[in-house]
């Protein structure tokens, strides 16, 4: 079956499936259940069955007999739809926000009601895109009433503290017992970045640019087989998206990670993770001395 993306511009969480489904190498027909995308997602069943809807609209699963879905595509097709943008009235309320977090002028502790008259849309609009921030880790609904904003890396200090963090925990992850390269998803991820660094970079948009960087240390994170790796990894890519897959410039910096990555990568191929946790901590040291908004 041909994909092909007949609906309309795919929702956040849409996305957030298609990276799933790539991220975690699903097979062409693999079984696919609402409820084990809402356990890895942190959503509910209700979003996730809109999703696969519109899923099957664009062709990328289809219904089984018995129920569920399953990937209806080669899962190498799955990169064409990453770069597809949400667009519309929850997009542009998506960046009020965001932006006003991060310049400190949306408030820690917030009701609906002080943003609907703040931005003043409607309350369905409004849940829509706090729904999306609280599940990329931007905010938390309250106990009580409200919602709170929760810590990002928007400013050089906690940008240096997120480093630190990466540091003491992601070469480790290259020395871990339990890490074992899958190579066939080693070797795609070996590809983009050869052919990023022969050129393709200067062509690619920050967004992507941003999401081949992140989903390649959540793919040495899922080598380790360790959830606690796993999430950490997933949850510093989701504190960082927001601020760096908008502005990422320096281009000698980005070609510089993107050959810092290929030695790691082919340093793993080789057997020799010692040498990799080595170059991974080069890696990250020499980020953390760039502008926030730096490739790594």
């Amino acid at each position: 079956m041909e994909p092909t993306n007949k609906s309309n511009s795919p929702t956040e969480l849409t996305l957030e499936i298609i990276k799933y489904l790539r991220l975690e190498n699903i097979e062409k027909n693999t079984k696919i259940t609402e409820r084990g995308l809402a356990e890895k997602l942190g959503v509910s069943r209700s979003p996730i069955r809109s999703a696969f809807k519109q899923l099957e609209e664009m062709r990328i699963v289809e219904p089984r007999p018995k129920g569920g879905y399953c990937l209806a595509i080669e899962k190498d097709k799955l990169d064409e739809f990453i770069i597809l943008e949400p667009s519309g009235p929850a997009e542009n309320l998506y960046h009020q926000i965001t932006q006003d977090q991060i310049s400190g002028e949306l408030p820690i502790d917030f009701l609906e009601k002080d943003l609907i008259e703040k931005y003043t849309v409607p309350r369905n609009l409004l849940l829509k895109t706090l729904s999306r921030m609280a599940n990329e880790g931007l905010i938390e609904r309250k106990l009580g009433r409200g919602w709170s904003c929760l810590p990002i890396i928007a400013t050089d200090e906690a940008d240096k503290k997120s480093y630190e963090y990466r540091l003491a925990i992601e070469p480790d992850i290259l020395r871990a017992s339990t890490f074992k390269i899958d190579i066939e998803r080693l070797d795609k991820c070996l590809d983009v970045h050869i052919k990023m660094s022969e050129g393709q970079l200067k062509t690619l948009p920050s967004n992507q640019i941003f999401e081949i960087n992140a989903d390649f240390h959540q793919m040495l994170a899922d080598f380790s087989h360790n959830i606690f790796f796993k999430e950490a990894v997933r949850k510093q890519n989701q504190l960082r998206r927001l601020m760096e897959s908008k502005s990422i410039s320096n281009q000698e910096r980005m070609r510089e990670a993107c050959f810092e990555h290929i030695k790691i990568l082919n340093a793993l191929k080789s057997g020799q993770n010692e040498v990799a946790a080595n170059l991974m901590i080069y890696h990250l040291i020499r980020a953390s001395t760039n502008f926030v908004g730096k490739p790594s």
